[in-house]
């Protein structure tokens, strides 16, 4: 809004007023009156110029427009001139095109009279092409010329529409005028693919009819090379049928594999059809085929590359052991028949079977077989670990707890049916489980694997070496397994031993046996493929004949020991029971015992191998000796020591007669009492232990001088043990009258370290050691 004069005067005089509030503001009055008229000096010299602007570019512009009009005036004249010379054009064009229209009017209406004839027959001709098409076997050769006509048809129309003023609009209305040509067109060349695909089942069914198919295509092909700036060329339909063949042969492969993906029923299925259709391809298909389709060589090249890859498959994916080496024992085969079948020579293949080396086959076949043959001895010794080491019944509890010693009869007996329940089976009288047979079958089946002439010595070297490491792995873990056997159902704190366990572990013995008689079979095995003198064969007879055998062996020692353990279970508890005070009143302990132990070595008798039936018994005797002699040299308070010299006598006497029914038990095995393979017999240590019960002092040196003979580790504190039993001596004589037979055996030969280490009987017999002996023999 423009400010009034008014409104101006009174903001100069607020001005003002508030210039000359103060006395002070008097003094500058002149100061703000120069001020005032220096802003408006250059007020007024800021509107004169400002005015003088505008007036200089009102000028310019009237002189602007002055030009202007003068322009105008000269462009409407010559419009005028333009305007009379274009109409004298367009006249002379006008005419030049009608005399044009003329002369090429007669050869338009000929061409169009006959395009729209054609036009008007396609629905005709479609309709006959599908009724064609619906025949069980439809007339190619015919169906396939009324095509290209109707081809050729729309080929022209659309060139024709395409050079029209209405091009877009004509050719979306061609196309869907044409639309049945192309349906017919492509269900035809479906038809030449779908059947032609099958040439090698087509040759045989109905050659005439492939080779109708083939001239179709051949047909295609030159009018792929004529019509090449066709919208619809090129077709390809050579190649489209190659790519249609190849594929048919794919998916008839993947049939073969994804019904059952195993290497046998590949290998089983693929031959059914495989040489046969390339026999086919060889003589029945090159006669009917373009030789330049070279069509023998198309089709095994794609059966030989599809082969290829399904065994790369097979290969890389899930394999067992067994499925390669099937896959490395069919290769051979397959190279031989095609050879011989198609005289074809599969090394010139650039592409291989299985994709990979033959020798990476093998190994790959020996890593899975590690992992396998673990896995397979590990299950297969746990299968008798659930059988030796499973939980014992109520009624199995009662019976061992009560210390029967009675044992599962009918098994021992043969009864075949509880046998097959409890695993157990009568081999030539003798208890066996499968355990060996099962190993040794899977062993077998390796060397079966192992020794195939086209394996190789390296590979047969490695493989047989695997062999002997799951032997070696079934021997620790079945040694575990018997050491674990021991400890839960041997010794002090024992689990309730389940129903059958004694004679599972007679079955183990004899299993061990027999596989040293296996261990034999497999040598004379690798002797019929390796010479005796090689190296080969002397290093398998090395190994087999050392570290497995001898390890089988060593098993059978170990369940040997685990059953005596099993066995004295039952009869510990009675020893404790012997040299108390009513031990001298009757033999009940001893015979209890005995009937328990012969109970025992009967079953040994006929379940057990007799070579190691007679080291179970040998090793029982010891065993019985040692146990007698513990109890007997035992510092228990609550066993009897004689008083006087009818007790001693009655103790000698009931000494004896144990001795003699201890004797009489293991005669009636025919264990004999001379020095044998198994060392001196023990009984006669009991014999020199009541020699230094009843001789005379001066003469102890006697009954010491032969122990120390027989049972070269017999010590001091073991003859202490004894003395002290003596009504005539305390412990303190008894130490004092060592010494003295000691001074006086100071010539005496001292046995050897190995001697003593060989004996292993008073090791087993604890006594009391706190006084230190130094005599020269004791140091020694």
């Amino acid at each position: 809004m423009v400010e009034s004069a008014a409104q101006a005067h009174e903001r100069a005089a607020e001005r003002v007023a508030a210039m000359l509030a103060t006395p002070g503001h008097l003094n500058q009055l002149e100061l703000y009156h120069q001020r005032t008229l220096r802003k408006k000096l250059a007020v007024e010299a800021r509107l004169k110029t400002a005015v003088k602007s505008q007036i200089s570019d009102v000028q310019e512009a009237f002189v602007l427009l002055n030009r202007s009009l003068q322009d105008l005036s000269d462009v409407d004249g010559e419009l005028s001139v333009s305007q009379e010379l274009s109409q004298a054009s367009n006249d002379l064009q006008y005419h030049i095109a009608n005399a044009k229209s003329v002369t090429d009017s007669r050869t338009q209406m000929r061409s169009t009279a006959r395009l729209l004839t054609q036009i008007l027959s396609v629905s005709d001709l479609v309709s006959e092409v599908q009724t064609m098409l619906a025949d069980d076997e439809p007339n190619i050769l015919a169906i396939h010329s009324i095509v290209m006509k109707l081809e050729a048809c729309r080929d022209d129309v659309i060139s024709r529409v395409e050079g029209s003023s209405v091009a877009q609009r004509g050719l979306e209305k061609a196309h869907q005028f044409f639309e049945t040509v192309q349906v017919v067109a492509a269900h035809l060349e479906q038809l030449c693919l779908s059947e032609g695909s099958e040439m090698v089942k087509l040759v045989q069914a109905n050659p005439a009819r492939l080779v109708s198919i083939l001239r179709v295509v051949e047909r295609e092909e030159q009018l792929d090379k004529e019509h090449a700036d066709s919208p619809h060329r090129p077709k390809r339909l050579r190649q489209k049928l190659f790519d249609k063949l190849a594929l048919t042969i794919e998916n008839k492969f993947d049939n073969t594999l994804f019904n059952q993906p195993t290497v046998g029923h590949f290998i089983r299925e693929v031959s059914k059809f495989y040489f046969h259709d390339l026999a086919v391809a060889q003589t029945d298909l090159p006669p009917r085929c373009p030789p330049s389709y070279d069509i023998f060589n198309v089709i095994l090249q794609n059966y030989h590359s599809r082969l290829c890859f399904m065994t790369s498959q097979l290969r890389a994916g899930k394999i067992e052991p067994g499925e390669i080496m099937l896959l490395l024992n069919w290769i051979p085969d397959y190279r031989v028949e095609m050879k011989e079948r198609l005289g074809v020579d599969v090394a010139t293949f650039d592409e291989q079977l299985l994709g990979v080396n033959v020798d990476d086959m093998r190994m790959q076949y020996i890593e899975l077989l590690k992992e396998k043959m673990s896995g397979w001895v590990i299950n297969l010794v746990g299968l008798d670990a659930k059988t030796l080491l499973r939980p014992s019944r109520s009624d199995d509890t009662t019976e061992e707890a009560a210390g029967t010693g009675e044992r599962d009869a009918t098994a021992a007996n043969g009864d075949d049916s509880t046998a097959d329940a409890s695993g157990l089976r009568l081999v030539g009288a003798r208890l066996v489980t499968d355990t060996p047979h099962i190993l040794f079958q899977m062993i077998q089946q390796q060397l079966d694997v192992a020794l195939q002439p086209s394996g190789g010595t390296s590979f047969c070297l490695t493989l047989l070496q695997e062999c002997y490491n799951a032997l070696t792995l079934f021997q620790k873990e079945y040694a575990e397994l018997l050491l674990r056997v021991q400890s839960a159902y041997t010794g002090e704190n024992t689990q309730p031993r389940p129903a059958g366990l004694v004679e599972h572990v007679m079955a183990v013995v004899n299993n061990s046996f027999h596989c040293t008689q296996f261990v034999t079979e497999l040598l004379v095995r690798i002797g019929q493929h390796f010479p005796t003198s090689s190296n080969e064969y002397l290093m398998a007879q090395s190994t087999l004949e050392g570290d497995i055998s001898n390890g089988f062996l060593s098993l059978s020692d170990t369940a040997a020991r685990v059953l005596v353990d099993l066995t004295f279970q039952d009869v510990v508890p009675d020893f404790k029971n012997l040299f108390i005070l009513k031990w001298l009143r009757s033999r009940s302990v001893m015979l209890t015992i005995v009937k328990t132990l012969e109970d025992y070595f009967h079953d040994f008798q006929c379940g057990l191998e007799p070579s190691y039936c007679m080291r179970v018994l040998v090793t029982s005797r010891k065993r019985v000796v040692i146990l007698y002699l513990r109890e007997l040299m035992s510092d228990s308070k609550e066993k009897y020591k004689p008083k006087s010299d009818s007790d001693k006598q009655a103790f000698v006497e009931c000494m004896e007669a144990e001795t003699d029914m201890i004797r009489s038990l293991f005669a009636t095995y025919n264990v004999s009492r001379e020095s044998t393979e198994f060392g001196r017999d023990p009984t006669f240590a009991l014999t020199y232990a009541r020699g230094v019960l009843v001789s005379a002092q001066s003469l102890l040196n006697v009954p010491w001088t032969k122990m120390r003979s027989d049972f070269p580790d017999f010590t001091w504190h073991h003859l202490e043990a004894l003395v002290a039993l003596r009504n005539d001596c305390s412990r303190r004589d008894a130490r004092k009258l060592i010494d003295d037979i000691a001074k006086r055996s100071l010539g005496d030969k001292e046995p050897s370290q190995e001697e003593i280490d060989e004996c292993q009987l008073f090791v087993h017999v604890p006594v009391n050691t706190s006084y230190a002996y130094t005599l020269p023999s004791e140091q020694s």
